[in-house]
């Protein structure tokens, strides 16, 4: 009897397991990066890859992509030269293991020191849940350098009515 039981048993068992892991979805299967540079040259011209990836056994539906820019950030399209705080993308449905991007081309303004923060969010439904997820992913941008350095010298004191000389030294 018992070597009539090993059998059904493991049949069972590979019947539940193909019934119920085939269209599981787990959230930690979607993945969204930032690519490019964390550090970068204050006013010049930087390019980033938003990239989003499914890698779960289901479709992904209704994909909804959100980039949350720092302040004073300008964005260049092939169009315009933007300036906002936040740029929606709408995207089609996200085949099983299809991986997806948009680019963006940014002019970070601000000091020396400065670090700016750039967010991309990711909102979505899996096919056949009715559920709403989200992935969330932020990059520390450094700004390192100018573009432009301007240095000025003058006399650190004046007298009423006597000329006065100034450098200016801007270098690009």
């Amino acid at each position: 009897i018992i070597l009539l039981l090993i059998p059904s048993i493991l049949l069972l068992t590979a019947l539940i397991y193909v019934l119920f892991s085939g269209n599981s979805f787990r959230e930690s299967s979607v993945n969204l990066e930032i690519e490019g540079p964390a550090t970068v040259t204050g006013g010049s011209q930087v390019e980033y890859l938003i990239k989003y990836t499914n890698k779960s056994k289901v479709a992904i539906e209704n994909p909804e992509l959100v980039l949350f820019y720092p302040k004073d950030t300008v964005i260049i399209t092939e169009d315009a030269v933007i300036n906002t705080d936040t740029q929606r993308f709408k995207v089609d449905d996200i085949k099983v293991s299809e991986t997806k991007q948009e680019k963006v081309k940014l002019l970070f303004v601000g000091q020396r020191g400065d670090i700016k923060n750039l967010k991309a969010q990711l909102t979505f439904n899996a096919k056949g849940i009715r559920a709403s997820f989200r992935k969330e992913k932020s990059l520390g941008i450094t700004i390192t350098n100018l573009a432009l350095s301007v240095t000025v010298l003058a006399p650190p004191s004046i007298i009423n009515d006597q000329n006065i000389e100034y450098i200016i030294d801007y270098r690009n």
